[in-house]
């Protein structure tokens, strides 16, 4: 897998272990990652266990949000302005701006979310959805690659890219995406009936011979 389904979860390695086994793949600006407040240098990291320290407004926000209860979206912006490498803040605010009707909030809540976590493919799967609706279909598209390209095994990357493509006029392109989407899903009908759609609309199109 290119990706994992859970949460990021970190443990930052000491610096003089990394200096005594000549680890080279930290250093002193290696940031871990902490509970949902976004990434640390080990100092940071340290003194946050140390003393305590938690962002209880960022994470009342996220729960709240898993919740529908009202409010949310204030706590969440309270945690954001303490915790602004949350990704997962990002995300959940981009939802909520979404269903008041701020797509300019939710696209600029979503980017952020996206420069966190590219390697969560709901993250860049929103972006995309969010982009398309607003006529950035060249954004959109580098947005939905970006999902296939960090999990090419989750069909809902493909069949944004497909959704994406069929916008563009681009049918055959739409129709390989479309038919990886129902391999990797074969009990997803909707992913069926839009590829059946598709290569309808294909065999039905008139084009020139090769």
């Amino acid at each position: 897998m290119r990706y994992t389904p859970f949460a990021p979860r970190c443990v930052p390695i000491h610096p003089s272990v990394v200096r005594h086994f000549g680890i080279t793949y930290v250093d002193e600006a290696t940031r871990y990652q902490f509970l949902s407040e976004g990434a640390f240098t080990f100092n940071e990291y340290v003194l946050r266990f140390m003393r305590s320290e938690w962002n209880l407004d960022l994470e009342e926000g996220i729960a709240d949000t898993h919740r529908g209860d009202a409010g949310a979206a204030e706590k969440l912006r309270k945690g954001l302005a303490q915790s602004a490498f949350s990704a997962i803040g990002w995300h959940l605010l981009s939802i909520l701006l979404e269903r008041e009707g701020d797509d300019a909030g939710a696209i600029g809540a979503s980017r952020r979310a996206a420069a966190l976590a590219p390697r969560v493919p709901s993250v860049p799967l929103r972006l995309g959805r969010l982009l398309m609706r607003a006529g950035d279909v060249a954004g959109a598209e580098w947005a939905f690659r970006e999902a296939v390209w960090v999990a090419g095994e989750n069909w809902r990357t493909h069949a944004g890219l497909r959704d994406c493509l069929l916008h563009q006029g681009r049918l055959v392109e739409a129709i390989v995406e479309a038919r990886e989407a129902v391999a990797l899903s074969p009990d997803k009908q909707a992913a069926h009936a839009e590829l059946d759609r598709l290569q309808q609309r294909y065999a039905g199109a008139s084009y020139p011979a090769n």
